[in-house]
């Protein structure tokens, strides 16, 4: 087995600091991975600061990071803020406003966070529900979207479905023979 000089025994602990494996290392210079463990642990250096548990780490942050993406693009949130709403039934909420639009063949182009944010502002969240206010879309035309979108009772969203749909009656023709 070879003996390290003093350049590199520090290059080493660098290298573990880097994110090498104590074997990584050890194969590069010819020794045991214990003889890389035992300068490390000279040098003042915890397992945590390197090699695979700092891999292990580096790996959990890039998966959190990328978690944090994808609920940022697809609710407007990162995932610590969507598990707050998540427990008061918030975006349960949503689901539902959103699933009742789809089932109706009606476009959705809001994010959570812009649907959360409309609804704050409207100050009407604490109201509601059937009999209380709910989100329309104006002249009950296009896609539920920023800028097409109001906060009225439900009794109001439906006169106003009468009001700008035109309702022609059903007209029955039989065919004479």
């Amino acid at each position: 087995m070879r003996k390290l000089n003093s350049n590199q025994r520090q290059e080493a602990v660098s290298l573990f600091r880097g994110g090498l494996t104590l074997q990584e290392i050890g194969d590069k210079y010819g020794v045991t991975r214990e003889a890389i463990r035992y300068w490390v642990d000279a040098h003042g250096v915890r397992s945590e600061e390197g090699g695979h548990k700092l891999k292990i780490s580096d790996r959990r942050r890039a998966m959190h990071l990328n978690r944090d993406e994808r609920y940022i693009e697809k609710y407007g949130f990162p995932f610590e803020k969507m598990k707050e709403f998540w427990g008061t039934g918030t975006v349960q909420k949503f689901f539902k406003c959103r699933g009742g639009a789809q089932r109706r063949g009606i476009g959705w182009e809001l994010t959570f966070a812009q649907w959360w944010a409309a609804w704050q502002i409207s100050g009407r969240w604490s109201e509601r529900g059937p009999g209380g206010y709910c989100m329309a879309r104006k002249h009950d035309i296009g896609p539920y979207r920023i800028g097409n979108i109001y906060f009225c009772t439900t009794g109001q969203n439906t006169r106003d479905a009468h009001k700008w749909k035109s309702w022609a009656p059903f007209k029955l023709t039989i065919p004479l023979r």
